[in-house]
């Protein structure tokens, strides 16, 4: 007789040690192929399908209704092929950033005599930004603040954070764009 996944998980949990072995070979019947097809990969098809089996396992107690178990499973599974991508994308995405970097590195070496000129421009240039611009650009691009806690530092409204931001980006750009001479204060109409 086949029993069904809610009769072996009712035996296991009622202490039956055989009936674990079963469960373990229906949850990877259910898991694996599902796994399968959606990272084309048999090695990381298993390794989801033995993370699915840890997790049902650690938590199956706490299971109310036994019926839901293949739900559960299938949610489970679910969830570590999300995993799987978000990672995999993490990394890509990393990967990438790394790339780009070296990349700018070597088309972009500077003397020193160059990056001290190319600080002094950009000091002169934040300095031309008003303070509140010029304060809300440092705590975004050097500190690396969120707008949120931008806002919280400053007590102003997050949608000023954004105006703020914005504003003192396309200033900086246009004058970072325009000749050195550009970097004066504009006058104003």
């Amino acid at each position: 007789m086949d029993e069904t996944l809610p009769d072996v998980l009712r035996r296991w949990r009622g202490g039956d040690e055989a009936a674990f072995e079963l469960l373990a070979e229906k949850i990877g019947r259910l898991v694996y192929p599902r796994a399968l097809r959606a990272v084309g990969d048999h090695a990381t098809a298993d390794d989801i399908t033995q993370e699915a089996l840890l997790r049902v396992f650690r938590k199956a107690g706490d299971l109310d209704d036994p019926k839901a178990f293949a739900g559960w499973i299938l949610r489970i599974a679910h969830n570590l092929i999300l995993d799987h991508f978000r990672k995999r994308t993490r990394e890509r995405e990393l990967h990438e950033a790394f790339l780009e970097l070296r990349r700018k590195q070597q088309r972009d070496r500077l003397s020193a005599r160059e990056r001290a000129e190319l600080a002094e421009v950009l000091y002169n240039a934040l300095d031309v930004l008003d303070e509140k611009h010029r304060e809300v650009f440092i705590l975004k691009e050097v500190e690396g603040l969120s707008h949120e806690q931008i806002a919280l530092r400053l007590g102003v409204p997050e949608g000023t954070v954004w105006s703020r931001l914005s504003y003192a980006r396309k200033d900086l750009r246009d004058r970072l764009t325009r000749r050195p001479e550009g970097l004066e204060t504009p006058e104003k109409t």
